[in-house]
């Protein structure tokens, strides 16, 4: 009774808490501030005030501003600033600043492109009453440049807010709730769990706060891909706004002109961190979420991987340490920001078990029955998370099957391998038959691909190096200024550990494991770096250099240098606790382990001492993020004209409404003939424009690919534009559905037939 009344009053606590905070914003006042041209304060530069502008043009200063009266926040929350603007500075930021220059506004400054139109971004205000002002800034190149600015509105985002408050309520208290509800009322349970569990939970807790540290400052630190992370969850957050699923194409990249980036890059990973940024959260704080829960998941993963192969708890937890803060894993997060390469590195333990499985390298001899689903989860993670990496783990793959051959063309293991492909089709149709429609039915840029690869390869020294600049870049022939490329120098003890137990003890029953193992890494290694003949190659062989050049480049192959080298650490430590006993083994595994932390935690403290960022507030630019799948046609400088165009006189188009990749335009065509109106959207396949009547109007390519559709001789009305999927993506999807739901049924029938069993 005593557990009820605490638990209880601690749960009504939390809701007299979330009331509060509701109340507080339901009954505020709704803001909604508008300050035209006429109103705004012109610093530093020619001004005046034309046709309701604030007119700035360059005065020979480095800089000019545009400011607006002080506006005082009455109510903590969310407020969204909007600038309606025309410029043809490429320097141009906007921003907001309380006077004292204080905290208590959580606000980026925001990059905006030189064009006409308008841009909203949001705030966060930390408490009641705050003043501040609302600023554009614009820096001034050599040559003659000007500002206009229409009018700047500040709009109290009273539902916004709500869901906020709602969300960071129930992530914040509802774990809490969960844990002292166990600790109450099954406190037998929950000690006999974390008897069991405990040092797996401990582990599995530092390991990623260690891994996390650069998350805990008040902004994230810059990388290279850190604009491309941040606007693929923001562009699935705007296409679920408008209420459309899957996102196929991101309507606020490049100006609004939309990306597909949603066919041609895995994104399942994003979608509950898209739906929390639609929630009103930072996307400082959302971004943080998916790099904590990337660092749980690879631990986990990689702790039940390796559980399943050697049977043995604390090499597992020890392999999962090691790996979770592998050097280039914590390169790829927080000084590239290579969030699809970090997902991939998530589920290629699951590949290993599952070809562990496949092919006999289990501690358990009958335990292959499940390895054809684990290989295909684990490709499917790795799928869904990134392709370049997707590419590189065929070539890994079908390098395995050629060293273990005469086990690869066995019966049951040609049937398991097929089996894990066609459960990885089925798995992934949804993403797969958009793909590959897309590629057959457009060209695109991928202006990305390297094309001299040898000279973006790593070198030797550089792979085992203990010392890196982090504010290197991806230099040419020269490790001098690069940036880091490297696994640690705990690899190097590794290896020495693995040839001397062979000196040693000889190869016993891991000879397979041993030389697959150390294959793989060798030839990893070499394709990582110069020694591969990649110029000869683009020499003599054409076809085959054109395939490889899609890696981009090859130090990406460090991904597989840290699965092999981790491969390699879980051997050696088998084959520790076989000859020398569990005492060994753990000392070992723990000076490489904290070998590895100490080098990786030098890594992150050069990061934090050296690397400044954005806060992360909202996406702080939506243009220039990334290009590869833009259709090969398409002029950039062109995507900073949003005007719409007809193809004559006599055709007229206004009032366009932007709703996600939902487009309406009032059009009217008073000529005998049939007219184009062009919209300021790239024109990828299975857009479609449909009139008042409810007719299919045709949509063809324009100028620099944007997209037009026709207006019959005579039409007066509005026309809608939207993108659907054909029958034959939804189909895909439906298969995909119904293989993980009778997978997961299945899986689960399975769990409960072992436990009655037992």
């Amino acid at each position: 009774m005593k557990n009820k009344v605490v638990f209880l009053t601690v749960v009504l606590a939390e809701l007299l808490f979330l009331l509060t905070g509701i109340a507080t914003v339901v009954n505020a006042d709704r803001m909604n501030v508008q300050f035209l041209g006429d109103e705004l304060s012109v610093l530093r530069a020619q001004a005046a005030s034309e046709e309701g502008f604030a007119a700035v043009s360059d005065s020979g200063f480095d800089t000019v501003l545009v400011e607006t009266p002080q506006i005082n926040l009455h109510t903590k929350g969310i407020y969204g600033i909007s600038v309606y603007y025309e410029s043809d500075s490429e320097g141009l930021t906007t921003s907001v600043r309380s006077p004292e220059d204080n905290r208590l506004v959580g606000v980026d400054n925001i990059r905006l492109q030189h064009s006409s139109g308008s841009y909203t971004y949001d705030i966060y205000t930390k408490t009641q009453d705050v003043p501040v002002k609302a600023y554009m800034f614009m820096n001034t190149g050599d040559e003659d440049e000007y500002l206009n600015v229409r009018s700047v509105n500040v709009d109290f985002k009273k539902g916004h807010t709500l869901l906020y408050i709602l969300t960071s309520f129930f992530l914040i208290f509802m774990p809490l709730d969960i844990l002292m509800a166990v600790f109450l009322f099954r406190k037998e349970a929950l000690k006999s769990f974390l008897r069991k569990n405990g040092d797996i939970i401990i582990a599995a807790g530092v390991v990623t706060a260690v891994a996390s540290i650069p998350l805990m400052l008040d902004y994230i630190p810059d990388a290279d891909d850190l604009e491309f992370s941040v606007m693929r969850i923001q562009g699935i957050a705007d296409g679920l706004g408008s209420g459309y699923f899957p996102v196929r194409i991101h309507p606020t990249w490049f100006n609004d002109f939309g990306y597909a980036v949603g066919v041609y890059y895995g994104q399942v990973l994003l979608y509950p961190f898209a739906i929390l940024r639609l929630c009103g959260l930072p996307m400082g704080t959302v971004y943080r979420l998916y790099v904590v829960f990337l660092n749980l998941a690879t631990f986990f993963i990689a702790y039940f991987s390796v559980k399943k192969i050697t049977s043995n708890k604390n090499i597992a937890v020890c392999s999962a340490a090691f790996y979770t803060m592998a050097l280039y894993r914590l390169i790829d997060i927080h000084r590239r920001s290579a969030m699809g390469e970090t997902g991939a590195l998530t589920f290629l333990p699951l590949i290993v078990l599952g070809l562990a499985m496949i092919y006999d390298m289990t501690d358990k001899a009958d335990d292959s029955k499940k390895g054809w689903i684990y290989l295909a989860l684990g490709v499917t993670g790795v799928l869904n998370s990134h392709n370049l990496t997707t590419f590189m783990l065929v070539i890994m793959c079908i390098l395995f099957a050629l060293i273990n051959l005469k086990k690869t063309m066995q019966k049951n293991t040609l049937f398991d391998l097929l089996k894990a492909i066609a459960l990885t089709v089925i798995l992934n149709a949804f993403y797969i038959v958009p793909f590959l429609d897309y590629s057959l039915k457009l060209r695109i840029k991928l202006n990305s691909a390297e094309k001299n690869l040898a000279s973006k390869a790593a070198y030797l020294p550089q792979v085992f190096s203990q010392a890196y600049s982090v504010s290197g870049h991806n230099g040419e022939y020269t490790p001098i200024g690069n940036l880091p490329l490297s696994i640690g120098v705990s690899a190097l003890f590794i290896i020495t550990a693995l040839l001397l137990l062979l000196w040693k003890h000889g190869f016993g029953k891991y000879k397979r494991a041993v030389l697959t193992a150390l294959a793989l890494f060798i030839i990893s290694v070499i394709l990582t770096t110069g020694i591969f003949p990649y110029e000869t190659i683009a020499r003599e062989y054409g076809a085959v250099y054109d395939v490889l050049q899609k890696i981009q480049y090859p130090w990406r192959f460090l991904v597989f240098d840290t699965l092999f080298i981790t491969c390699i650490f879980i051997i050696t430590m088998v084959m520790a606790d076989s000859c020398y006993g569990k005492r060994i083994m753990l000392l070992y595994a723990l000076f490489i382990i904290a070998l590895s932390a100490v080098q990786g935690k030098y890594m992150l403290d050069d990061i934090v001492n050296q690397k400044s960022g954005p806060a992360l507030y909202s996406a702080i630019d939506t243009y220039w993020a990334a290009v590869e799948y833009i259709p090969d046609n398409t002029d950039m400088e062109e995507l900073f004209d949003k005007e719409l165009l007809t193809s004559g006189d006599g055709v007229m188009a206004a009032n366009i409404e932007r709703d996600g990749v939902n487009t309406s335009v009032d059009v009217s065509n008073m000529t005998n003939e049939t007219g184009y109106v062009q919209l300021p959207l790239l024109c990828y396949p299975y857009y479609r424009a449909i009139d008042d009547a409810g007719n299919g109007l045709d949509v063809i390519a324009g100028d620099y690919h944007k997209l037009c559709f026709a207006v019959p001789a005579g039409y007066s009305g509005k026309v809608n534009v939207d993108f659907r999927e054909p029958v034959s993506w939804r189909l895909a999807e439906l298969v995909s559905l119904a293989g993980f739901i009778i997978l997961a049924v299945c899986s689960l029938k399975t769990s409960v037939c072992i436990r009655t069993e037992n």
